[in-house]
């Protein structure tokens, strides 16, 4: 449970002894971390698929560069693991566009969440104030 999750558990224990229900300092403090994670996840998301298009063009260039005289199966060989080594580094490119999409609506649901708890505390307790 990070700092954030706990100054919220916290603020919505106290809830019922404040009286100006959830500060808007902590609302933006919540939005900024998961605005953090968006930002971490993308950093990591773009600079894997950085490398794995590098790895795929050094593959493309030495498979198009590469001098075949006749059928050596050497040539043949290595071609092929130029290939092989193109197709894993597209396919992991998928998964990682895939990853980021599961990860970017995760931390959006959360975020969305949150908010509603602090929606609701805050409507609890003008509920209090209005009652006393």
């Amino acid at each position: 449970m990070s700092d954030v999750e706990k100054e919220l558990r916290r603020a919505l224990a106290n809830l019922g002894a404040q009286s100006g229900g959830v500060s808007h300092g902590l609302k933006e403090e919540l939005l900024r971390s998961f605005d953090d994670r968006l930002k971490w996840t993308r950093y990591l998301t773009w600079v894997f698929l950085l490398i794995t298009l590098a790895i795929e063009v050094a593959c493309l260039y030495s498979l198009f560069t590469m001098r075949v005289a006749g059928t050596d199966a050497a040539n043949v060989k290595t071609m092929m693991v130029f290939v092989v080594v193109i197709i894993v580094m597209g396919q992991t490119q998928v998964l990682m566009k895939l990853w980021y999409w599961v990860m970017n609506t995760k931390i959006n649901v959360l975020k969305e969440v949150k908010q509603l708890q602090l929606q609701v505390a805050e409507f609890v307790a003008k509920g209090r104030e209005g009652e006393a």
